[in-house]
């Protein structure tokens, strides 16, 4: 537990502490649904090169966030993911998740099934260094318009809503808030949930 308020510290400051706090006592835990259908075209500031990971690079991108599971991210490639990886003069800069087949989030304990003509977007993350300067947008904003020459429609990207940060981002790239999901209650007392945004 002290583990996980002193990350949240790190990455949020004070934002959102109610929030925080009752998905911490695991009483009430809420994403927002950003969904993308017009993707726009985003570079950062500085030059960036992106690739799909490929399985020997699994080590440095475990590296970068070591509270990260090396199992959970073996998983994802098991189960058709893709780590987008953006790199900066050959350093790793940001990443980023992009999953055709659903995914799994521990935080709602649900799973995300996209649709066929869907991309779900998932765990972005620039290192400190290089933030402030567009690596994420660039990111997302690439993944997408990858995909959607594919042929996928839509990208959908769930994320806490005190990271402001993320949702600067994924805006910037196209996308809106549709829902917010999660749940409330404790035991089996819980209440899942899923509200479009009017």
């Amino acid at each position: 537990m002290l583990k996980y308020a002193i990350e949240n510290f790190r990455n949020f400051g004070f934002r959102g502490i109610p929030l925080r706090l009752s998905a911490a006592l695991n009483v009430y835990r809420e994403l927002g649904f950003y969904v993308c259908t017009k993707p726009e075209p985003m570079e950062a500031a500085i030059p960036l090169d992106f690739s799909i990971m490929r399985g020997d690079e699994l080590a440095e991108y475990c590296a970068l966030r070591p509270n990260l599971d090396r199992i959970d991210s073996e998983a994802r490639l098991r189960r058709g993911g893709k780590c987008l990886l953006a790199r900066h003069n050959g350093v790793i800069a940001g990443f980023g998740w992009a999953m055709e087949q659903g995914d799994w989030i521990g935080f709602l304990s649900r799973e995300i099934p996209p649709r066929p003509d869907e991309i779900y977007i998932a765990d972005t993350y620039t290192q400190p260094r290089f933030r402030g300067k567009g690596v994420s947008t660039a990111l997302i904003s690439h993944c997408c318009r990858t995909y959607f020459d594919d042929g996928k429609k839509r990208a959908v990207a769930a994320i806490l809503p005190y990271n402001t940060a993320s949702i600067r981002s994924f805006q910037k790239a196209g996308f809106r808030l549709e829902w917010r999901g999660g749940y409330a209650g404790i035991g089996t007392r819980r209440r899942s949930f899923d509200r479009p945004i009017s």
